[in-house]
């Protein structure tokens, strides 16, 4: 390559670059405005809801270094969903064993 050849190439790459940092500034523009927006429309702020977890968290450590300095075995701990998420009981009856299953007393 000759050095003539390479002398035109500069203006090229510093145009491409140019294009490229002005595309990926509208992107981000675009991608804030987003952002934004969507943060509005949460109904939870995100500061409250990183306070809100944050005390969870705190609460949870807390318990967990409790229960081990006191020494208690440990619990499989049971996930609860909300209140409004829990379908109503319906009756349903007992399991049959299965025939091959020892029967305990």
């Amino acid at each position: 390559m000759t050095d003539n050849q390479k002398s035109h190439r500069g203006p090229l790459v510093r145009a491409g670059a140019a294009v490229c940092a002005a595309g990926a500034a509208v992107a981000a523009t675009a991608l804030a405005a987003k952002t934004r927006s969507w943060l509005k429309q949460m109904e939870t702020p995100p500061r409250e809801f990183a306070r809100q977890r944050w005390t969870l968290a705190k609460a949870s450590s807390a318990a967990a270094a409790d229960t081990w300095r006191n020494g208690h075995p440990a619990k499989q701990a049971e996930s609860v969903p909300p209140a409004e998420a829990v379908p109503p009981a319906e009756a349903v009856p007992p399991a049959e064993p299965h025939a091959d299953a020892p029967m305990t007393s």
